[in-house]
C-alpha cells in the first residue's frame, strides 16, 4: 500500500501542471465569451467615426415620388448613450408635385440617444435639424414655370428612432427611420424678382413625409 501510493505520488505532481493550466485556459476562453462580443459596450469609450448611409424619403415610403440620397458625416459617440452626427447629404428625385428636385443638405446637429448601450445590437432615438438647398426642375409631364429662382433655402426638424449592431469594434451596420417637417425659408431669390407662380409657391413651400436609410459606421 505504502509502495502504492509511493509510485502515485509523482504521477500525481506531474499531471497537477497540466490540471492547472487546463484550468486557466478554460478561465481564458470564459473571459474571451464573455469581452468578445459585449465588453466594449460595457466599456464604452468616446470614439469618432465616418458613416455612410443611403436614404429614401418622401410623403409616404413606397415606390411613388421622393428623393433618393447618399450620406457622408462624423460620428462622435461622447459615451455609452449620446453621440452626435455632422454630414453632408445630397438627393435626387421627384417632388410630390411632379417637378424635378435636386437637394444639397447638412444637419446642424444630429442627436442620438441610446436606449440600450451595453447591449451588441442597440436601439436608439434621434432628433436635430436639417437645413437643405433644393433646386428644381422641369418634370416628365410638368413644365417648371417661368422666372423660377435656381434654388430655395429649407430648414426643418426629425424625429426617429433606429437599430445599430454593433459588428466589431471597428464597424456597425444602421437600420433607421424618421418622420421630418420642413419649411421654405424664402419665397424669391431676392426682392426684386417676380413674384413666384402661385402653383409652384404653394405646392412646394414646405413638405412632411419619411424617411427610411441604411448605413455603415466605421470607427
Amino acid at each position: 500500500m505504502r509502495r502504492s501510493l509511493l509510485l502515485a505520488l509523482p504521477l500525481l505532481l506531474a499531471l497537477a501542471p497540466k490540471a492547472a493550466s487546463a484550468h486557466e485556459d478554460d478561465d481564458h476562453d470564459d473571459d474571451n465569451s464573455s469581452s468578445s462580443s459585449d465588453s466594449y459596450h460595457h466599456k464604452q469609450k468616446p470614439e469618432l467615426g465616418i458613416a455612410l448611409e443611403a436614404s429614401r424619403s418622401g410623403s409616404t415610403i413606397g415606390f411613388g415620388s421622393g428623393t433618393t440620397a447618399g450620406y457622408l458625416g462624423m460620428h462622435g459617440r461622447f459615451g455609452r448613450r449620446v453621440a452626435l452626427g455632422f454630414g453632408i447629404e445630397q438627393g435626387y428625385g421627384t417632388d410630390p408635385s411632379g417637378w424635378k428636385r435636386y437637394d444639397i443638405a447638412w444637419n446642424l446637429p444630429k442627436l442620438y440617444l441610446y436606449l440600450n448601450p451595453r447591449s451588441r445590437t442597440q436601439l436608439y432615438v434621434t432628433t436635430g435639424m436639417d437645413m437643405r438647398v433644393s433646386h428644381f426642375d422641369d418634370g416628365a409631364n410638368k413644365p417648371l414655370p417661368a422666372n423660377t429662382p435656381w434654388g430655395f433655402m429649407y430648414m426643418g426638424t426629425f424625429l426617429g428612432g433606429g437599430l445599430e449592431h454593433r459588428m466589431d469594434k471597428t464597424m456597425a451596420l444602421r437600420l433607421e427611420a424618421r418622420w421630418f417637417v420642413r419649411g421654405r425659408t424664402s419665397g424669391k431669390a431676392n426682392p426684386t424678382d417676380a413674384p413666384l407662380d402661385p402653383e409652384f409657391n404653394q405646392a412646394t413651400k414646405g413638405a412632411q413625409g419619411a424617411v427610411v436609410s441604411l448605413g455603415l459606421v466605421f470607427f
